[in-house]
């Protein structure tokens, strides 16, 4: 306080000279440590009017959230229930989710997975299901539903704003009647980007259930006894937005893989395929890979247990080596020999720039093709059913 310093300034005995001199540098000092106050006091000001600009922006932030879709927003849950209820509990379970609203709105994923409801379970599972606003992953595969019992739970969905995932796998929908009815119905879900269809012995009848899904990223259509048909079935499937393809165990052989490969090359956005436990051979392979080299986003490529021996080393390497993008390659179960483990290293190494993973388990003994659907974990690890001997 410059009052203070002025009172003590006066009562301060100095001579005239002394006195003048050390009252104007304390002046001095005190005016300099005054403007110093005021300018901190200013700055001050200014950072407390910003915070408080950041305030009222976060206070009309949240506002805006309660009034909005607030309690979606929360936290989200999965509910797990595989191999775990009966075609009468399992309704009653879901139903409890539906009565308390809030747990409707933000449970997301519903696995009900290897329990055999058969197609009146369905029946009665989708008149709950339809309620679940907030699902968007619905894995069903393996209950025994049948086509009819699909068919009239996929249209208790079609409603489901956020549905995403839809997995029918394993639920022996081939030869329904009402197959046409199904694909229409899957062309309602409006967010369908993943459909899983995987060993129902579809066969030529895949077609009526893929067609016209514009919006698929992945289709697994593995396990379904395609054959001559796969390349058929491939053309009526859109394939702007595709990128993850699955014809695995499909009894596709080397005669007719060139009409396939010739499909695959429209599908310009197709980054992952999977090819194996069909017997290509080396003839069919190599006809496979001259094809694939048109589709230019290709990154992941399986081609394990295709039929491929020791002396097929040479052209399979040269030809995945044209594939200039690929960074995953899978050629495992193969009868390769682990002599010549090293040329394919070399071969891939040298043309393969990116190449990034390269699978050569179990290329040691002799495999035979089981017919079988690859085994997934839910890690996402593949495993074949183990060989015959």
């Amino acid at each position: 306080d410059m009052r203070e310093v002025q009172q003590e300034l006066e009562g301060l005995e100095l001579g005239p000279e002394e006195d003048t001199e050390t009252q104007a540098f304390l002046q001095r000092s005190f005016a300099a440590q005054q403007a110093g106050l005021r300018a901190t006091a200013a700055l001050q000001a200014e950072r407390r009017a910003e915070l408080d600009e950041i305030e009222a922006r976060l206070a009309a932030a949240l506002d805006a959230i309660e009034m909005g879709r607030p309690r979606a927003m929360e936290v989200t849950w999965r509910l797990d229930l595989r191999s775990s209820v009966g075609s009468k509990m399992a309704p009653g379970l879901l139903q409890r989710v539906v009565d308390g609203d809030h747990s409707a709105r933000i449970l997301t994923s519903v696995d009900l997975s290897a329990n055999r409801f058969g197609p009146d379970g369905a029946a009665a599972l989708s008149v709950v299901l339809g309620h679940l606003s907030g699902l968007r992953e619905l894995r069903i595969s393996e209950t025994g539903m049948k086509a009819e019992g699909a068919l009239v739970l996929v249209k208790s969905i079609v409603a489901l704003p956020m549905l995403n995932t839809l997995d029918l796998s394993f639920n022996g929908l081939g030869g329904g009647e009402c197959l046409p009815d199904l694909g229409a119905a899957l062309c309602l879900l409006p967010r369908l980007t993943d459909l899983r269809l995987s060993a129902n012995k579809l066969g030529s009848d895949t077609a009526v259930l893929v067609n016209g899904l514009t919006g698929l990223i992945r289709l697994d259509l593995s396990d379904n006894e395609l054959g001559w048909n796969s390349a058929s079935v491939l053309a009526g499937v859109p394939r702007s937005c595709l990128k993850i393809l699955d014809l695995s165990s499909n009894n596709i052989s080397s005669e007719c893989v060139q009409s396939l490969g010739e499909a695959l090359e429209s599908f310009d956005a197709l980054e992952e395929l999977r090819i194996g436990n069909n017997l290509l051979q080396a003839t069919g392979t190599v006809q496979l890979l001259e094809c694939l080299r048109r589709v230019k986003y290709l990154r992941h490529l399986d081609l394990r247990l295709v039929g491929l021996g020791s002396r097929d080393v040479g052209s399979v390497g040269a030809a995945v080596g044209e594939l200039v993008g690929i960074s995953e390659v899978c050629l495992s179960n193969n009868e390769l020999g682990q002599e010549t483990a090293g040329t394919i290293i070399d071969v891939l190494g040298k043309h393969c720039l990116v190449l990034s993973n390269l699978d050569l388990s179990n290329i040691r003994r002799k495999h035979q093709l089981s017919g079988e659907p690859i085994q997934r974990s839910r890690s996402g690890a593949e495993n074949r059913a183990p060989d015959p001997a």
